[in-house]
């Protein structure tokens, strides 16, 4: 007995130390071709937004890391994010979130804001994952590296199986499925600088054979639509650097470049001090988290699927992702996530 009632009491102190939980949206839209599940229908996303009025306290990002040393009392603190900056969130989670007054923190790169065209890992995904047929070879050279892979035969991937994609870049003459290939070339494409991605991307389009005509739907916010956002007393804007690399590939120089212009950029639009950000790939190291502090963010978010918990580091917030769930399926995730079942 006494064990039993030892550990109901440390149960109960642990929820006493969780504030809450940080979900981790990208796109609010019915797409039919969604091979990284991005996508959270409006329908879906609007039960979501129900459930969560019904189980937790909405807040920002903000107002969560603002609280960090403050036991949780009542209900759980969850914090609704969105990465990137699609104009999707505008259009289409913008309106549900005022319906429902919740509150919101949208991460904007800036790279791709009025230039009406779609982010660059859109323009990967579908000249390796859409063709209905690639060549079985893929051999080319980017930043001095030779790359040699032998591609499986198949049709378009519809979605990724993130349980077999490698952890490293495979060696050369290995064969690859397509989802792996592409999260490879994503890895490789995300350490570089944006003249040496954008002529390796060009190579692999010419390569895929595909012709990437604009997609309306996919491409980012205006600037005149993140500072319509900033304008709302429910929502706050936050950094995702210029151009969404892999941080820790860049050197010190570029890495500070991302953070500091994409920082500058979004206040210059907002009028507003920025000091929230998430990094981008949820890769950070020791110096980055450093180099995040210096510039001035209070608050940083990671993908590490994990409470937030009383006393945490505000610059190492983890996140839920979620993914394009019923309301129902969304209510249990969310009901375990809050109870710090995981």
């Amino acid at each position: 007995m006494k064990i039993r009632g030892a550990w109901r009491l440390q149960k109960a102190l642990a929820q006493l130390n969780q504030r809450g939980i940080i979900l981790m949206y990208h796109r609010v839209l019915d797409l039919d071709f969604d091979p990284r599940q991005l996508c959270v229908s409006p329908k879906n996303f609007e039960a979501h937004m129900k459930v969560i009025k019904k189980y937790g306290r909405p807040v920002r990002v903000k107002d969560m890391g603002e609280n960090l040393k403050q036991r949780s009392l009542g209900c759980k603190e969850v914090a609704i994010t969105f990465d990137d900056g699609y104009e999707d969130n505008f259009l289409n989670a913008w309106p549900i979130l005022e319906r429902y007054n919740i509150p919101a923190t949208f991460f904007i790169s800036t790279g791709t804001i009025q230039s009406r065209k779609e982010f660059w890992w859109n323009d990967l995904e579908r000249a390796i994952l859409a063709p209905q047929a690639l060549s079985e070879i893929f051999k080319a050279e980017i930043r001095g590296t030779k790359y040699s892979w032998n591609i499986l035969k198949e049709g378009p991937c519809r979605k990724i199986n993130y349980s077999q994609t490698p952890q490293g870049v495979p060696e050369n003459s290995a064969t690859l499925t397509r989802g792996q290939f592409y999260s490879v070339i994503l890895r490789i494409l995300s350490g570089l600088n944006k003249l040496a991605r954008e002529e390796a991307l060009q190579k692999i389009v010419a390569w895929s054979g595909q012709s990437l005509a604009l997609r309306l739907d996919s491409i980012a916010m205006t600037a005149e639509q993140v500072v319509t956002l900033s304008k709302s007393r429910l929502f706050e804007i936050g950094a995702h650097t210029i151009d969404h690399p892999m941080l820790s590939c860049l050197p010190p120089e570029e890495q500070e470049e991302e953070i500091l212009n994409n920082k500058r950029d979004l206040e210059s639009m907002t009028g507003s001090q920025i000091t929230s950000f998430s990094y981008p790939h949820g890769d950070y190291n020791d110096d980055i988290i450093k180099l995040v502090s210096r510039l001035g963010f209070k608050n940083a978010c990671t993908v590490d699927e994990v409470s937030v918990t009383r006393g945490m580091n505000p610059l190492l917030l983890p996140r839920f992702m979620v993914m394009n769930w019923t309301g129902e399926q969304f209510e249990s995730k969310l009901k375990q996530w809050l109870r710090g079942d995981i």
